[in-house]
């Protein structure tokens, strides 16, 4: 408030009074106003713009009353103190701050501290937090005079490449900067590989030497100057190179002369020495024992001893070589010859079939011997399908994680995938081209005429990821483009399509289930494919059995339709021109031809797209189709089956055909189901076997001549079986591998017109019948 008088000291009435800014902003009008009767006048700076009095310190501001002939001045002066904390803000030179992993970033930080009106405040105290495993010495700041906290002591963790954050706080106000970490200074040399080499004189080491630079935290150092010489300190025997976390190879060639050579590597302040092994390269190697190739029958001998000489070009012993000696069934081992010049290794063949054992001098060239053994007896399988009259089985994975493909029975259309069209084979032969591990295995289904194959092979990629890729083969019969491929030789396995499994073959139809199994390794890389769990089928399509909405025949995979059926699914089966699937949910699915019901969804009526099965009373967990019917297993243990029952197939007790499903007659906790042309088998949780339905031929295995039995009969001879396959009018299983002597056997039975039992004859047989060991 202010008080205009006149020169006698009397309040002067209705002054016009103005009040403009000195300090601040000088000149500009920050009020008008008139005094009252008492000479008084009020100035309003809650009026005046807000910029007025936000500036903290001392302001002056200039008044002045009467008209511009008769004005008098004075001036007004107000200490402005700052307002209350509103903004802690981070005063940025960089996006992102840097430094090494371990260690302060490269540059101070500076924070400010300031009101709403942008004034400094000094003496408060600002709250640090450094996230990540970044560190900060004190976590409590006081500002300067100028309102500012500088720190310098921020230092980062240990991980190359992650964004550390720097936050500074007063109350609820804060802001944050980013540091991103790189590696620090060489530390250390990690020899990846070409380490103790041996070499002939005159040639370069096998394997150029590889090495990893990493700092004092053991990060991969980026970038780093690499010296390699032949001596500690001269030439470079390498150029120089700049590396990250790959491997970097060095052509290394040593001296010409015999002995021990040097290769000093260095990287700052790292250093590092590898050696290799100068030799001459020996004149003769000698198996000592087997002398040539050897055979014998599995279970006759643990294993084979084998002893090898090498010898110089002057008949001394080649002592103190590096040896690698191994086998398709033993992993190749480095050893040394000892004093006279001999090195010995046990042969393990312990599985049936070829195998060879070959040895080879490390650093020579052409020094290798190899020698043969065959392996005869019976083969342990590990899973088994049946084909319309041929059948295929895998064998246990070996040491190595090989597994090979037997097949047996008609070959008329090269449905043994041996590359021939030999009528029949009556014991197992090995498909070509089907290891490493095979993934699983589907075949023709039960209607008589079906004659091709599929399995899926998995291999592994590995390039800083590793992940399993299943590839789905196919060979044999392709008049309906089954095989899913075109122009290759149909008699050999060849590539149907990647990333898929679990295939279902069919009369002249075929169908899988897309896959992609992924590992990932440290996150470098995301692998992707086609969408997995997908159900395709391919082939044959006159009732709408590729469930795609046509009746138009494919020669390659195409996916089903979704729209009832979904896209995740867990089981996948291929009848007599019609399939089923469940999927993930439990929901059982068919489509294809339905002339007796097949598909399950109460009519006869052909179907395009997957229709739902009706009857069943829990969720599924699997599914089998035949030659005109199909059963599913339910989550409750129990087997559920629909469509022709003429012969007794359905295993209701009844010869009347269903179009919904109905339970199978009571025969204990059901774990797998297989289906034939008109008959059907379930494994129980005890491993015993039970068939129903036709058994003209003795595919139902129980030692009965009748041609029909509508209700479960168990298979004769108390096996306990790990896993059953019925096709055609055939029926096989393989023995659990609880049993130690007969584990992994394959027991097959029924007809045996084209020697589908395996069992080295063409004669039916009413009970199961063992395999017949493989001979080469």
């Amino acid at each position: 408030m202010i008080r205009v008088v006149d020169a006698s000291d009397q309040p002067v009435f209705a002054a016009h009074v103005v009040v403009t800014t000195g300090t601040f902003m000088p000149g500009f009008q920050v009020c008008v106003t008139s005094t009252s009767s008492d000479g008084t006048a009020v100035v309003d700076f809650e009026q005046a713009p807000p910029y007025v009095l936000s500036k903290a310190g001392v302001n002056v501001f200039t008044v002045r009353a009467g008209d511009s002939t008769n004005a008098v001045a004075t001036t007004l002066t107000i200490s402005v103190v700052p307002g209350p904390p509103a903004v802690v803000r981070a005063i940025a030179a960089y996006p992102v701050w840097s430094g090494s992993t371990g260690n302060i970033v490269h540059e101070p930080i500076s924070f400010a501290l300031t009101d709403t009106y942008g004034n400094r405040l000094a003496g408060d105290t600002v709250s640090l937090n450094a996230s990540g495993g970044s560190t900060i010495g004190s976590s409590k700041r006081t500002t300067d005079s100028s309102g500012t906290v500088v720190v310098s002591d921020w230092r980062l963790g240990n991980a190359v490449g992650a964004l550390y954050v720097l936050t500074a706080s007063l109350g609820a106000v804060e802001d944050s900067v980013l540091a991103r970490a790189a590696a620090g200074s060489a530390a250390s040399i990690e020899v990846r590989s070409g380490a103790g080499q041996q070499v002939a004189i005159g040639l370069p080491v096998p394997v150029s030497p590889e090495i990893i630079v990493r700092d004092s935290a053991g990060n991969f150092v980026y970038d780093a100057d690499v010296l390699w010489s032949d001596r500690p300190a001269g030439e470079s025997q390498c150029a120089n190179v700049s590396i990250g976390f790959t491997p970097m190879p060095c052509a290394w060639v040593p001296p010409k002369r015999a002995g021990v050579d040097s290769l000093h590597i260095s990287a700052g302040a790292a250093r590092t020495v590898v050696t290799a092994s100068v030799v001459e390269p020996p004149a003769s190697i000698d198996f000592m024992s087997p002398h040539g190739d050897t055979t014998f029958t599995i279970g006759t001998a643990a294993a084979e001893s084998v002893t090898v000489r090498l010898r110089l070009a002057d008949g001394a012993p080649a002592a103190g070589y590096h040896v690698s000696i191994g086998s398709d069934v033993l992993d190749r081992a480095a050893v040394h010859t000892d004093a006279d010049g001999m090195v010995r290794a046990a042969w393990n063949l312990r599985h049936v079939g070829v195998d060879t054992m070959r040895l080879s001098v490390d650093g020579v060239p052409g020094a290798e011997k190899q020698i043969i053994g065959i392996v005869t007896g019976p083969i342990r399988f590990a899973n088994i399908g049946a084909g319309a009259a041929h059948t295929c089985a895998t064998s246990w994975v070996s040491d190595t994680g090989q597994s090979f493909l037997y097949c047996w029975g008609s070959n008329a259309d090269g449905e043994l995938g041996d590359g021939t069209t030999v009528a029949q084979r009556t014991t197992p032969t090995i498909a070509l081209a089907t290891s490493p591990a095979v993934y699983s295995l589907g075949f023709t289904s039960p209607a008589g005429g079906g004659s091709h194959t599929c399995v899926a092979d998995e291999h592994t990629v590995i390039d800083y990821i590793s992940y399993n890729m299943p590839t789905l083969l196919c060979w044999g019969a392709n008049g309906a483009g089954q095989l899913g491929r075109t122009g290759t030789d149909a008699r050999r396995p060849d590539t149907t399509m990647e990333s898929a499994g679990n295939p279902a073959a069919g009369t002249r139809h075929t169908c899988a289930v897309s896959i992609v199994t992924t590992t990932y390794q440290a996150g470098l890389h995301i692998i992707g494919g086609p969408a997995a769990d997908r159900a395709l089928c391919w082939g044959d399509n006159h009732f709408g059995e590729l469930g795609d909405g046509s009746t138009i025949g494919r020669d390659h995979p195409a996916p089903v339709d979704t729209t009832v059926l979904g896209t995740k699914i867990a089981s996948i089966a291929a009848g007599d021109d019609f399939s089923c699937a469940v999927n993930t949910s439990g929901g059982a699915f068919c489509w294809g031809k339905n002339d007796r019901g097949q598909l399950g969804d109460g009519t006869s009526t052909n179907r395009s797209v997957p229709v739902a099965v009706t009857g069943l009373p829990v969720r599924a967990r699997a599914v089998v189709a035949g030659g005109s019917h199909a059963c599913a297993l339910g989550e409750d243990g129990l087997a559920y089956c629909w469509g022709a029952n003429n012969a007794g197939q359905l295993g209701d007790g009844a010869f009347v055909s269903r179009a919904t499903a109905a339970p199978v007659r009571a025969i204990g906790q059901v774990t797998a189901l297989a289906a034939g042309s008109q008959h059907t088998c379930a494994l129980t949780s005890s491993g015993a076997a039970y068939c129903w339905g036709s058994n003209a031929h003795g595919q139902l295995g129980a030692g009965s001549s009748l041609a029909f039995i509508a209700t479960p009969a168990q298979v004769s001879g108390a096996f306990a079986f790990a896993t059953l396959a019925a096709d055609g009018e055939h029926t096989c299983g393989i023995l659990a591998s609880s049993d130690p002597i007969q584990g992994g056997a394959a027991y097959c039975w029924g007809a045996n017109a084209h020697g589908e039992l395996g069992d080295g004859t063409t004669t039916d047989r009413s009970q199961p019948a063992a395999v017949a060991p493989y001979r080469p």
